[in-house]
C-alpha cells in the first residue's frame, strides 16, 4: 500500500488539538492585550499632540485621522492594564497630568491665572496622593514644571521658581477632553 498524498487530521489524537487550541488561546490573549495597550498609547499621544500642537502640526493630525483605530472594533474585551493607584484606590495620573490637574483645579482670580511657587504645586500634588514614587519625587515635579513651561507649553514662567497656566491651556482644556 502506498502512503496517502494528503494529511488526515482524524489520525491525530484529541490531546494534539487540545494543546494547539490552548497555545493559540494564550497567543490571542497576549496579542489582544498588546493591541489594547497600543490603542491606549495612541489615544494618549494624539491627545497630547492636540494639547501642544502648532498650526503646522494640524495637517499631520488630519492625515493621522485617516488611519485612526476604532476602539470599538476589538474582537475581545480584556480588562485594561491597571495604572498605579494612590491611597484612595483611584488611578494615579502621570506627573504631567497631576501638575496640570492641580493647577486647573484652582480657578482664576479676577480673570488672572494664579501664580504658583514650585513648592506649592509639589505640596498640592502630594496632598492629592499623586507624588511619584522614589526619594527624588519633588525634583521630578520640578523638572516637569520646567518642561511644561518651555516656549509654547501649557505653563508660563513669570519669575524664578514661579509658574502660571497659559491662558490657552484653560481654554483648550475641554478640546483635549480635559486633563483627567
Amino acid at each position: 500500500m502506498s502512503e496517502p498524498d494528503t494529511f488526515d487530521p482524524s489520525l491525530l489524537p484529541p490531546s494534539y488539538f487540545d494543546e494547539r487550541i490552548r497555545t493559540l488561546d494564550r497567543r490571542v490573549k497576549t496579542l489582544t492585550a498588546e493591541l489594547h495597550t497600543a490603542e491606549e498609547q495612541l489615544v494618549w499621544w494624539r491627545n497630547g499632540r492636540k494639547l501642544f500642537a502648532t498650526e503646522r502640526d494640524e495637517d499631520v493630525a488630519l492625515s493621522d485621522e485617516q488611519h485612526a483605530v476604532d476602539p470599538n472594533s476589538r474582537t475581545t474585551d480584556l480588562p485594561a492594564p491597571q495604572p498605579p493607584h494612590n491611597g484612595s484606590g483611584q488611578p494615579k495620573p502621570t506627573v504631567r497630568r497631576a501638575v496640570l490637574r492641580v493647577m486647573l483645579n484652582r480657578p482664576p482670580i479676577n480673570g488672572e491665572e494664579v501664580v504658583w511657587r514650585a513648592s506649592e504645586v509639589i505640596t498640592e500634588v502630594e496632598r492629592c496622593g499623586w507624588l511619584p514614587n522614589g526619594k527624588n519625587a519633588a525634583n521630578v515635579v520640578r523638572r516637569m514644571l520646567r518642561e511644561l513651561s518651555t516656549e509654547g507649553g501649557p505653563l508660563l514662567k513669570p519669575g524664578y521658581g514661579l509658574f502660571q497656566l497659559a491662558p490657552s491651556t484653560r481654554d483648550g482644556e475641554m478640546a483635549v477632553g480635559s486633563v483627567p
